[in-house]
């Protein structure tokens, strides 16, 4: 089960910046202004439900998983036992969650080592570079925090005032939920129990893709990507950065072709890369449009290499790119990259964790369910002029291209 909440970097400001990771403390360890963590602990562990808590850069997400025992997973009594305890473990913590005290410690130290983790890896951070170069000026929001974070001086009652402002932004009105649940479990049991639990708090608007959408989305660059950290003499590595910026709304279709022109443009990249200097191997990756704030969807490919090297390997990135845009691959490289990516596209969707949370994001994100049901097969059927016209429609616009050379550690982020 995952329960999203319209919330996070969109709802904060130069003066709260940071303040979501602090608040969803009350769902990290859960607790109620009727039950304390101690006692809704004993619940949880009796029902044998495990719970997490994320917040991103446009909501807070939280998902209870049941587990059940190989021996007893043929028996429904247990699973709608479990069902009602996580369907009423949700509601109140929609509706009355409470931040105590050591929760919010033990967050803050929590976040700390999130910061450091996702900074030292390079998608995390070169992302963040990303983001950086198109926020308008002053706009801190959708940035990794930084080392010296705002988060740990946060008062209990400055984060349970600001989660209770995104579970109820007016007086009168509570947040828009989404929620998917998937599993073993008869419709019929969900619906019941749901109306019971759930479907007894207070009425509140229905989730879309217009909720928040003027702070959720900003407006496209008007020119390319470019950045060059100055080298600061020491001979460490750069990381150099070429790729392109994709759909800004929401688009399976385009966002699967990118999945598979990512790999064809890394098969054509190893050894290319390594002969003008390249380090560490090739890194890609697909950002897809309108998902998570700030919308913009694009393509990266990245590696490493001494400074002196930088031009020529952006130069062999950039001339893979263009190939690729002029000239449709061959039906051999889309059948070795479909072979690459169906077997891990398989073992996703076969997961009822994934189309939990990929389910409770949908309708927020302005995507049809049965669309995102149809990933194995419409990969399946691209055909190599897809895959052509798909990136040609994006690298024949310069203003979408990404060519940046980062320090290998990138710089920590200003302000968020």
């Amino acid at each position: 089960m995952s329960v999203l909440v319209p919330g996070g970097d969109i709802l904060e400001t130069p003066a709260t910046r940071d303040l979501s990771l602090c608040a969803i403390a009350a769902w990290a360890t859960p607790a109620t202004r009727d039950l304390d963590s101690s006692k809704l602990g004993g619940i949880i562990e009796t029902n044998g439900l495990v719970v997490e808590s994320m917040a991103m850069t446009d909501c807070l997400m939280l998902t209870i998983e049941a587990l059940v025992p190989e021996t007893e997973r043929d028996t429904p009594a247990l699973r709608r036992g479990q069902l009602e305890a996580a369907l009423r473990l949700a509601a109140a913590l929609i509706d009355r969650p409470r931040i105590e005290p050591e929760s919010l410690s033990q967050q803050k130290a929590r976040s700390t080592d999130l910061v450091r983790t996702l900074r030292a890896e390079p998608y995390s951070a070169v992302s963040d570079r990303l983001t950086g170069l198109f926020m308008p000026p002053g706009d801190g929001r959708f940035r990794l925090p930084a080392e010296n974070s705002p988060c740990s001086s946060y008062t209990l009652n400055q984060a349970q005032m600001f989660l209770d402002s995104i579970l109820k932004p007016r007086a009168d009105e509570a947040a828009p939920v989404e929620m998917a649940i998937v599993g073993d479990v008869e419709l019929e049991d969900v619906l019941r129990v749901a109306a019971g639990t759930v479907g007894s708090l207070a009425d509140r608007p229905r989730i879309g893709a217009e909720t928040y959408a003027s702070l959720r989305l900003i407006p496209r660059p008007a020119a390319a990507l470019t950045a060059t950290d100055p080298d600061d003499g020491t001979g460490g590595a750069c990381r150099v950065v070429g790729g392109f910026l994709g759909p800004d709304r929401p688009n399976l279709r385009e966002q699967r072709a990118f999945v598979v022109a990512s790999a064809i443009l890394r098969s054509r990249l190893e050894g290319k890369l390594e002969a003008v200097g390249a380090q560490d191997g090739i890194l890609t990756w697909n950002i897809p449009g309108g998902l998570r704030a700030p919308g913009i969807g694009m393509m990266v490919i990245s590696t490493r290499c001494e400074p002196g090297r930088a031009p020529g390997v952006i130069r062999v990135i950039d001339d893979a790119i263009a190939a690729l845009a002029a000239e449709a691959p061959t039906q051999e490289e889309l059948d070795a990259a479909r072979a690459l990516i169906l077997p891990r596209v398989g073992a996703t969707v076969s997961s009822p964790s994934y189309w939990a949370q990929v389910l409770a994001s949908s309708t927020y994100a302005g995507y049809e369910p049965d669309d995102l049901a149809q990933a194995e097969s419409m990969i399946a059927g691209f055909t190599p002029r897809d895959i052509h016209e798909v990136v040609r429609r994006y690298v024949s616009v310069d203003a979408n291209r990404i060519r940046a050379v980062f320090a290998a550690e990138p710089a920590p982020s200003k302000a968020r």
